[in-house]
């Protein structure tokens, strides 16, 4: 399930997983619904192979299919904005829970500790011990997206 590395992000990752639930059903929905474009496409191009020359006719269709690929564009691009947020916003709820962790934690040492330990030397432990946390959230959350097909759609979207 999670890389030995990520074991102690556990709890943290436990904490929030319904709105890892929500993010990855909001992934497959942004998927789902981009298929949909495709889709649209074939049925105006299909349409445009069975045109006669009513002109009228081919109008109205061709402007019902322009507004269903809007449809669909703007309902996949609020899809994807609530997926990002969603995920990027659980990303920094565990970050300011680790935040708050090690500082009850730092608050919890004895007061020889901080007699014998520089404040520079204190301050640069805690920014050693917390970066690469956060790296570790940000690299498992990625990979999550990446995984789902969500970075997928958007290397498509961009060709």
């Amino acid at each position: 399930m999670l890389p030995k590395s990520l074991l102690p992000l556990l709890p943290y990752f436990k904490k929030y997983r319904r709105s890892y639930v929500v993010g990855a059903l909001c992934v497959f929905l942004t998927n789902g619904i981009w298929i949909l474009f495709a889709q649209v496409i074939r049925l105006a191009v299909d349409d445009l192979k069975q045109a006669t020359t009513n002109h009228t006719t081919l109008h109205h269709h061709l402007s019902t299919y322009a507004l269903l690929l809007l449809a669909v564009a703007v309902t996949k691009g609020i899809f994807q904005y609530l997926t990002r947020w969603i995920v990027i916003g659980v990303s920094r709820e565990i970050e300011f829970d680790l935040r708050n962790d090690l500082f009850q934690h730092r608050e919890r040492l004895s007061y020889s500790y901080y007699q014998r330990t520089r404040t520079g030397d204190i301050q640069l432990r805690v920014r050693h011990d917390y970066q690469p946390a956060r790296a570790r959230i940000d690299e498992r959350i990625l990979a999550e997206q990446l995984l789902s097909g969500s970075a997928g759609s958007d290397a498509v979207e961009r060709c």
